[in-house]
């Protein structure tokens, strides 16, 4: 069933692709008829290589996402776009345990305690231990989104090897005023109100400041003895300024705080009753100290029910988080000095029902805190001639604490048969600390030279040196009643200091066909850092360091503005070679003296990942835009050697090998100056692998399709848009989790068919 519907899925995603391209193709006469200067497509500015470029000329691949688009979009977090992006996947296991972006085939797939993908917000690194912190901030004022795939070493740094996304806030300006408001309401109760304001208090101030609150009842309800939902009740707001003292220097500055208030996770549970899995569910009870007196009830009867879920804990997820930013950029004649700091902190609290069951087996509550201080000095030059060049230093400290414990029934100590409904209460059994540092300096530079009016090159490199400390420690005793049975970490408890340093180069060709058209090469590095094991692991046989990944990139690509600039088409192919994998894994049972399982990292072989990606933007007509993608990633783990077996040409997992998205949008006058507009959306990704290097039925996901729709009338002034997601309801999984007690099988999220109507109201501005 699986291979046939990923094969019908795939010849639909094709279908569509193939009558997209046949819209690409304005007929002769047509483009004949129309030579309007006025008919084309916006040129895109990108700052991907530390200076504003058009995205034509950039050699790299690159997907740009501007205001209008991601307002079309409705984009408040990660999940909302990166889809649509070739050669992107993105997975959630939940708020706490991850939100997963792959570029390319890279990613945290199996070990590994850094991150492969940076996310910076307006050119500043956030999130090299953990990015899911900061892919869970939602953001509500956005210039423009840059995502580039590849490995960014040379200018953007440490755990960047898949790629990067850049995240730009709109800047305040003197120019005029604007207000801009938004009311959405759509199914299940959600609600939003937005509200942003743009004020030139003089010539040289202006003050631009944002505020939200969105609630949601929520798609999935417990209907267990906890009661709740997976609601949501959000706020937060934005305020920067902006001062030009005069016609050289620009001061920017911003502060954002978000208060998330989520209910329980949106999953759902897939059946999964074999009596295998079964015997290990017990045997992992049992080794939790239970002794079973009567015959263990599996609830068969209860697996998946849809949108309802039985639960005894009452589930939830707070997350409180600040990003505050200063830019200052002097502009001499011919140069430009510019100097950034940003700060970011976020704390969540969680707690899960971890047996997803309505008795009292096993739940889990997790703390994390993570605060990060980053900053960049940066002189880039402008000259009339045909060299230029960019260099700098950057600075990023960054620090992560974890507090987790997990509480078992007390019938399991005492002996007996699950409890129902939390009766006779939980005792905490485990508790476990753990402290992450990162410390990054990097000097980099960067050099741009027309070596004749077709011939361009772009090289630089950067020289990083990067210490990281991790200590962890924790306590396993079902007896004692006291939580707090572990003390803080100490300096004692830390690992040796894992120091290392790196050189990321990288060269780039382009050669202009025409004035509109080029082709480029690539060669481009990553690095992914390395680190120390933690101390309990080290004492039982792991080993004390794990290497740095490396990462080697070959691309070639074509850019192109055709029809006179009617078009806009990019396309690229690459090759990457990985080696020193960090994975994950589990330590002899022999040798280990915990009742559970012990995992620690080592480096073991080498992956390749090969693909290609297309990108094309069509005005049809002044009515009909068009825009289409596809990627295509093979990525194999080429050697790797686990639990002493060897094994090779292992599919890597989180990489959905085909990904297509297509556009349609519409717009059409009406009346006056009232305007209508449809916008058509599908998008296809492939079925993949979740986590672990070997193949595991548990984790695997089904390719899917969906088509959104949008109907709206607009003015000069507002715009009323209906909107229909998943319009055909078709049941796919975003999301995948694991369950090791509880019999109930693993956790998934389908997306339910989702409409709403939004109301933009707006005023000033151009």
């Amino acid at each position: 069933m699986k291979s046939s519907y990923k094969l019908c899925s795939f010849k639909r995603g094709l279908l569509a692709s193939s009558m997209l391209a046949a819209g690409l193709t304005v007929p002769a006469g047509a483009a004949e008829a129309e030579k309007d200067t006025s008919f084309t497509l916006e040129e895109i500015l990108v700052t991907a290589q530390k200076r504003t470029e058009s995205l034509q000329d950039v050699p790299i691949s690159i997907s740009a996402l501007g205001a209008e688009e991601l307002e079309a979009m409705r984009v408040m977090g990660v999940d909302d776009y990166i889809t649509s992006i070739p050669n992107a996947t993105y997975i959630t296991a939940g708020a706490y345990w991850g939100q997963n972006v792959t570029l390319r085939g890279i990613s945290d797939f199996s070990g590994g305690r850094y991150e492969v993908i940076s996310v910076m917000v307006d050119d500043m690194g956030f999130g090299a231990i953990n990015s899911n912190s900061i892919l869970s901030a939602q953001f509500w004022d956005i210039d423009r989104i840059e995502v580039l795939r590849g490995p960014q070493g040379t200018l953007s740094g440490r755990n960047s090897m898949g790629g990067a996304i850049n995240i730009i806030t709109a800047k305040p300006s003197t120019e005029n005023y604007e207000m801009k408001a938004t009311l959405d309401y759509g199914r299940f109760d959600t609600f939003l109100g937005k509200l942003t304001v743009n004020v030139p208090v003089s010539d040289t101030v202006a003050v631009r400041a944002t505020a939200y609150t969105e609630q949601a009842d929520g798609a999935i309800k417990n209907i267990g003895p906890a009661g709740g939902s997976s609601s949501k009740d959000n706020y937060g707001g934005r305020a920067a300024v902006r001062w030009t003292p005069n016609d050289r220097l620009t001061l920017d500055a911003s502060i954002a705080y978000e208060q998330q208030d989520r209910g329980s996770e949106p999953f759902i549970l897939r059946s999964f009753f074999d009596e295998d899995f079964q015997e290990a569910q017990v045997t992992a009870l049992e080794s939790w100290g239970g002794v079973y007196l009567d015959d263990v009830d599996f609830y068969a009867d209860v697996g998946n029910n849809g949108g309802k879920v039985k639960r005894d804990v009452y589930e939830y997820t707070k997350i409180t988080d600040w990003i505050a930013s200063f830019e200052a950029a002097y502009e001499f004649d011919n140069h430009t000095i510019q100097l950034l700091y940003g700060h970011f902190s976020y704390e969540i609290d969680y707690q899960e029902d971890y047996d997803q069951t309505e008795y009292s087996w096993w739940k889990t509550t997790r703390n994390r805190e993570v605060k990060t201080d980053t900053a960049e000095f940066r002189i880039s030059s402008d000259y009339e001639g045909a060299f230029n060049w960019v260099a700098g230093a950057s600075y990023l400290k960054e620090t992560q604490d974890n507090d987790q414990i997990d509480w078992i029934g007390i019938w399991a100590t005492q002996g007996g048969t699950p409890r129902y409904a939390g009766e006779g209460g939980y005792t905490p059994a485990y508790r476990g600390l753990s402290n992450d540092n990162m410390k990054s300096i990097g000097f980099f530079a960067n050099a741009f030279w027309d070596i004749s009016s077709s011939l361009h090159l772009s090289a630089g490199a950067r020289y990083s040196i990067e210490t990281t400390q991790f200590g962890s420690k924790f306590n396993f005793d079902t007896a004692n009643l006291n939580p707090d049975f572990v003390s803080p970490i100490t300096d004692a408890d830390l690992r040796p200091e894992a120091k290392i340093k790196k050189f990321s180069p990288r060269i780039a060709l382009n050669y202009d066909l025409t004035e509109n058209a080029t082709v480029y090469a690539q060669f481009s590095t990553g690095y992914r850092a390395g680190y120390g094991n933690d101390a309990q692991s080290v004492s039982v046989g792991a080993p004390e360091k794990v290497l740095p990944e490396k990462l080697i990139n070959y691309e070639l690509g074509y850019k192109a503005q055709l029809l006179d600039n009617r078009v806009n088409v990019a396309a690229a192919v690459f090759l990457m070679d990985y080696t020193s994998l960090q994975v994950e894994e589990l330590l002899d049972p022999a040798l280990n003296p915990f009742p559970f399982n012990i995992y620690y990292d080592i480096n073991a072989g080498k992956a390749q990942s090969k693909g290609f990606e297309l990108e094309a933007e069509a005005l049809v007509t002044r009515e009909l835009v068009l825009d289409a993608s596809i990627g295509y990633t093979k990525a194999t783990i080429k050697e790797v050697t686990l639990d002493s077996v060897d094994y090779t040409d292992v599919g890597m997992p989180n990489v959905r090998p085909w990904t297509v998205s297509l556009s349609a949008t519409y717009t059409k006058p009406i009346k006056d100056d009232i305007e209508g507009i449809i916008k058509l959306d599908y998008q296809y990704q492939d079925s993949l692998q979740w986590r672990g290097v070997l193949p595991d039925p548990r984790f695997y996901v089904d390719a899917y399709n969906t088509v959104d729709l949008s109907i709206g009338l607009q003015t000069d002034s507002w715009t009323v848009t209906a909107y229909f997601e998943n319009v055909l309801n078709e049941k796919y999984h975003s999301a995948v989790g694991w369950e090791t007690v509880g019999f109930r099988g693993p956790l998934l999220y389908t997306e339910p068919r989702m409409f709403g109507i939004r109301l933009t109201y707006k005023m000033g501005g151009q």
